[in-house]
């Protein structure tokens, strides 16, 4: 886990979470040997039901899409950033300050301990603020998300990778600007 420091390599902070259905006429181990020797980290699998969950950074994408399309039936996966925070109190009122001055953070919902924002530059954001943990969630969404949502796997699942490749420069140059808004 990184810390909230917009002079780390933001390329290998943001974590794509991959659930993937392997096709039955490939090796499973093959495969996952494969996605490993390019970057891919394996979190969990299941040779009997063929499925895969794991994750990569942004840097080895391009490689990651060619096994998919060869190896898998299908696939799914969210685009998201966790950092450790170094104030967390200075980071929610940074947040709370700029839903009221700016309106670029929307909040979502506040629990005791989880604090939930929507933010929007170029492509739409749940930042998620854990208290009692010091940890900063920040997650891609497919499309916006109003205070009355349900916030379901709908809004931040993709499902081609191709979509976040087009986009990927937008989505890192939000990354640093949410990170250095946050540290304000």
């Amino acid at each position: 886990m990184s810390t909230l420091s917009p002079s780390e390599s933001i390329k290998e902070i943001v974590r794509l979470l991959f659930r993937i259905q392997v096709r039955e006429d490939k090796v499973f181990i093959s495969f996952l040997k494969m996605l490993e020797r390019n970057g891919f980290k394996v979190i969990d699998f299941d040779e009997i039901s063929r499925r895969i969950t794991g994750y990569s950074t942004v840097t080895s994408l391009e490689n990651i899409l060619e096994i998919l399309e060869r190896f898998a039936l299908s696939y799914s996966f969210e685009v998201t950033t966790i950092l450790k925070a170094r104030s967390i109190n200075r980071i929610v009122n940074n947040v709370k300050l700029l839903s009221r001055k700016e309106g670029s953070f929307r909040k979502l919902y506040e629990h005791k301990n989880t604090l939930s924002y929507v933010f929007y530059k170029r492509r739409w954001w749940l930042i998620q603020i854990i208290k009692n943990k010091s940890i900063v969630k920040i997650v891609l969404l497919r499309k916006q998300v109003s205070p009355l949502d349900t916030l379901t796997p709908y809004y931040y699942t993709f499902y081609n990778i191709r979509d976040i490749l087009s986009v990927k420069e937008e989505i890192l140059e939000d990354l640093k600007d949410i990170i250095s808004l946050l540290n304000t």
